[in-house]
């Protein structure tokens, strides 16, 4: 089945913009991608699109989602020498009428000086419109610490994951403190370079939204 970059899909916090002709061709999925301000936009003057992630979609049984995303230097603080971590890729393969085991690809990239020396388990979380969580399920294959300076690394997932209603989703990374005593402190979360990305109010790194139709 051929893919159709959704290249020029922006949406608003829980709201997704529909593009005429993908729901048929993509059902029961659609996909979009936020800005760093999290306002829709045509384009142009936006300094945003030059960051943004690069989308596709493919499939109707089993749905592939699959997102590019820049690497800006100029927009990221060096961290005190130690790492700065980009997410490159991401790659989720699913399907959303039954459970199902949820494959996923993250590619990272560490630009700094340093390695991360504290051993942090990332999450993937995907919420819906009315935020709440949906999946929140541990990758124990993702292990920062193998990301030596000016090194990248692809690491895989299958995680078992429920139904997915008719509605919109957002995806996260969430890469919380090792402490138990600190895990849930979003200023003690670990967010990654990528401009658009982090959310320093929340600790959450989100990546994008998605909506599956009924």
């Amino acid at each position: 089945m051929k893919t159709i970059p959704l290249r020029n899909v922006k949406c608003r916090f829980a709201r997704a913009i529909t593009i005429a002709g993908i729901a048929a061709l993509f059902a029961p999925i659609s996909f979009c991608t936020r800005s760093a301000s999290g306002r829709s936009s045509s384009g142009e003057g936006n300094p945003n699109l030059a960051n943004k992630p690069e989308c596709s979609a493919k499939g109707k049984e089993e749905i592939t989602i699959e997102c590019e995303y820049a690497i800006d230097e100029a927009g990221t603080e060096n961290r005190d020498g130690g790492p700065r971590i980009f997410l490159k890729r991401m790659e989720l393969s699913f399907k959303t009428r039954d459970e199902n085991y949820m494959r996923t690809e993250f590619d990272f990239a560490n630009t700094g000086n340093g390695p991360m020396t504290k051993r942090r388990t990332a999450y993937l979380e995907i919420d819906d419109a009315l935020g709440q969580n949906h999946v929140r399920r541990p990758l124990p294959q993702v292990d920062f610490a193998k990301l030596s300076p000016g090194t990248q690394k692809a690491f895989s997932e299958s995680l078992l994951v429920a139904a997915f209603r008719p509605g919109r989703y957002t995806i996260y990374l969430w890469i919380p403190d090792s402490n138990p005593s600190e895990k849930f402190d979003p200023a003690k979360d670990f967010l990654l370079s990528n401009s658009g990305i982090p959310n320093q109010e929340t600790g959450l790194n989100e990546l994008g939204m998605f909506e599956v139709l009924p």
